[in-house]
């Protein structure tokens, strides 16, 4: 194998990786194989005059074929990132909803909480206490690891995803607010 070769191939095995250079490879071959033969004949009579027909195209191919794995890299990477921005767009605004749409009774549990401490742990009876259990099912409150929800003196904590918008919503949610003075 000529030097030359084995520097290419040095290179890219260096600043690109494995995944991207047989996505470049596999479109290179599909530029050759779906590619119109009037096309590879303009650019092998046009463009550039070898005596080697088809070696133009290909090496003409290749460059092409590094952009269009280049932009589709940069396509799924923009894809990503959109979705995960729109997903915490859709989270945000459910973690918002859950928090505005309380009971008296959940509200009054997120102001023990807010009272005692936003990070702190409480002792419910879940059997007895329905707004727990709809807290819990709303994601805002969860058990301490080891303890069920239906023990009688079940141990729960903010989940670390609400504590944030509780503070906000200590603030500047009614219901939470006068539940939260009533309780101090």
């Amino acid at each position: 194998m000529p030097n030359w070769i084995e520097a290419v191939i040095a290179y890219l095995k260096q600043n690109t990786s494995l995944r991207f250079n047989m996505f470049w490879l596999l479109s290179w071959f599909a530029l050759l194989i779906f590619t119109p033969i009037g096309y590879i004949e303009f650019i092998n009579s046009k463009l550039l005059q070898w005596d080697n027909p088809y070696i133009v195209s290909s090496l003409f191919f290749v460059p092409v074929s590094y952009f269009i794995s280049y932009f589709v890299k940069l396509f799924i990477k923009l894809c990503i990132y959109l979705n995960r921005a729109l997903t915490q767009v859709r989270l945000n605004k459910k973690k918002k909803n859950n928090i505005n749409n309380v009971t008296d009774k959940e509200a009054s549990i997120i102001a023990i909480f807010a009272e005692i401490g936003l990070d702190s742990e409480l002792s419910f009876d879940s059997m007895n206490e329905k707004g727990v259990i709809e807290l819990f099912n709303k994601g805002i409150i969860e058990p301490i690891k080891g303890d069920y929800i239906n023990e009688p003196k079940c141990k729960y904590r903010i989940t670390s995803n609400y504590l944030k918008d509780i503070e906000y919503a200590l603030v500047n949610n009614t219901k939470i607010r006068k539940a939260y003075e009533e309780v101090r």
